[in-house]
């Protein structure tokens, strides 16, 4: 497992809004999020992410490419969204 070197807050964002977290990924706060239409996410599983692209000090990320959990269940990134991010890196 990688050292994870990031101390300030994380940003996840997404099409409702931005989502403040600490660097574990827990939910702390949000910016401009509708909560009409968006879910009450409470985790987003930045670490994973940070070792998958192997960047131990990444500070926002797109919802759709970190997992995150949702009323107690874990949801894995959107592996379309993945492909996608590797077929432009080519």
């Amino acid at each position: 497992m990688m050292d994870n070197k990031s101390t300030g807050p994380v940003v996840v964002h997404s099409s409702h809004g931005d989502y403040i977290c600490d660097m574990d990924g827990k939910v702390i706060n949000t910016i401009e999020v509708n909560h009409k239409l968006s879910p009450s996410y409470t985790h987003f599983d930045v670490q994973e992410n940070r070792e998958h692209y192997n960047t131990p000090d990444e500070t926002e990320f797109d919802i759709l490419d970190v997992g995150l959990t949702l009323g107690g269940v874990n949801f894995p990134p959107s592996d379309t969204f993945r492909n996608d991010v590797a077929r432009m890196a080519l």
